[in-house]
């Protein structure tokens, strides 16, 4: 056998390992969406995983196709919460909002889209905070919060930029934190507390001189842990 019948058969199990690779990413997709169904009583497990192979048929030890197992439920609740919200950004008239409307809009979208497993968000939110998963979690977050400011029409260059991310991924978090304990009608409580966070974010680009040096350090100080988690969008 020559080199170059060496080459083709190299190529042709890479392809056929390709095409192995789609087809497990295809049925771990379905496979997570026929698991949120369980997470209301199974909460965030392999038996919710489990449960939703064997609602198409397959295994119950077809889960192992989810790669990231349990935690993966989660990001995919995540991902689903993402892809609403910048479905939905994309239909409105953004153009005439100020930008700080953008945001809020933003931000509530993207929360109401974990609005339907609320009661088992605490859950998740430790899950995905384990040592083995926290620095996956924090690129997500810092992920999302990019995208959110881009869809809102950012275009800083500068430490700005950081600086943007950070006040913003601090009113997510405190919002969504919030949320779990908000016990009012259509959660009208968590959306007035965004709206003041975002306020107050806002706010301390005008803070009176003997208050801004603390501010600073701490905006830098989350600048700088921001630029580690997410390198400038081109």
């Amino acid at each position: 056998m020559d080199e170059d019948e060496d080459d083709w058969g190299e190529d042709e199990a890479a392809r056929e390992e390709e095409a192995q690779s789609e087809s497990d990413r295809a049925w771990a997709r379905q496979i997570l969406d026929a698991s949120l169904r369980f997470i209301p009583d199974h909460g965030w497990s392999v038996r919710s995983l489990q449960l939703g192979a064997e609602s198409l048929g397959l295994s119950s030890a077809s889960h192992a196709l989810v790669k990231d197992g349990e935690v993966g439920l989660v990001y995919h609740v995540m991902d689903l919460a993402e892809e609403r919200m910048k479905e939905e950004m994309s239909k409105r008239p953004l153009h005439t909002m100020t930008t700080s409307s953008r945001l809020e809009l933003a931000l509530r979208l993207r929360l109401e889209g974990i609005q339907p497993y609320l009661s088992q968000w605490p859950q998740a939110m430790a899950l995905a905070s384990q040592p083995q998963h926290v620095a996956t979690s924090l690129k997500r977050l810092a992920k999302m919060i990019d995208d959110i400011w881009y869809i809102c029409g950012d275009k800083s260059t500068d430490i700005n930029y950081y600086t943007k991310r950070s006040l913003l991924a601090g009113v997510y978090v405190s919002t969504e934190l919030y949320m779990l304990t908000d016990r009012s009608v259509g959660l009208t409580s968590t959306w007035s507390f965004l709206h003041r966070q975002l306020d107050a974010a806002r706010g301390l680009a005008h803070l009176p001189a003997h208050a801004e040096t603390c501010a600073n350090v701490a905006v830098n100080v989350g600048a700088t842990i921001w630029q580690r988690l997410m390198p400038h969008r081109s």
